[in-house]
């Protein structure tokens, strides 16, 4: 009778190497992940504190009247600023291929119309509707595509 369990022993022995080589190899890539994630964490992104206000009033009753939009880059670049509607659609233009230097904070306004920049800068077309917009920014030379993680709410009157 006591032969039979040590010929079991000897069978779980490999078992036994083997898992604690499973284990050994989890520990050290989970030591390698968490070094590789502190690391990305203080890699730059290309498109830096992109700021909108909440809502505007381009018809007045309120405050702002347009839509200011604030970011910096990490790297000079030529840059292309878009309202895009809730669903995704291009709804306007604000400057197009515009340089830009990096760390330079860039600022510009919205003032609630549709389609591409007028002779003032501002888009010239019909009002957009009542909606939540947000901004894109498209950067030509990394060609890099980042749009605002936030919405803003364009108020008009009601008709």
């Amino acid at each position: 009778m006591s032969v039979a369990p040590a010929t079991h022993a000897r069978a779980d022995r490999p078992a036994g190497r083997l898992g604690v080589l499973v284990f050994a190899v989890l520990v050290v890539a989970s030591f390698a992940a968490f070094f590789v994630a502190q690391h990305l964490k203080h890699i730059p992104t290309a498109v830096q504190q992109l700021k909108l206000d909440s809502a505007f009033y381009p018809e007045g009753g309120g405050v702002p009247a347009s839509e200011p939009i604030s970011f910096q880059i990490e790297r000079a670049d030529l840059v292309t600023v878009r309202i895009l509607d809730a669903k995704g659609a291009l709804v306007a233009t604000l400057v197009s291929q515009h340089p830009l230097r990096a760390y330079t904070t860039y600022r510009i306004t919205w003032n609630g119309l549709r389609g591409a920049p007028g002779p003032q800068g501002q888009p010239a077309g019909s009002p957009a509707s009542r909606g939540e917009y947000r901004a894109q920014v498209l950067l030509a030379h990394r060609k890099v595509e980042v749009r605002s993680p936030t919405m803003v709410r364009l108020v008009r009157r009601s008709r």
